[in-house]
């Protein structure tokens, strides 16, 4: 289950650093922070806080096995 969300993480973690870089390159950087504060939906940035999650959450399970 770990390895699981391990995976899932990395995956999150990849897919959000490149769309951060991506799309902030275009600079629209005002643009995506006011879409993170008023619909929660900014372009990598979400992805990248659940690939966190996703390992901290591995870990944790990991020790707790």
């Amino acid at each position: 289950m770990s390895i699981i969300l391990f995976v899932f993480g990395a995956i999150f973690l990849v897919w959000g650093t490149y769309r951060v870089k991506t799309d902030f390159k275009r600079d629209q950087k005002k643009n995506n922070w006011l879409s993170l504060l008023f619909s929660g939906q900014a372009s990598g940035i979400g992805q990248i806080l659940s690939g966190v999650a996703c390992i901290i959450v591995g870990i944790i399970v990991l020790v707790m096995q």
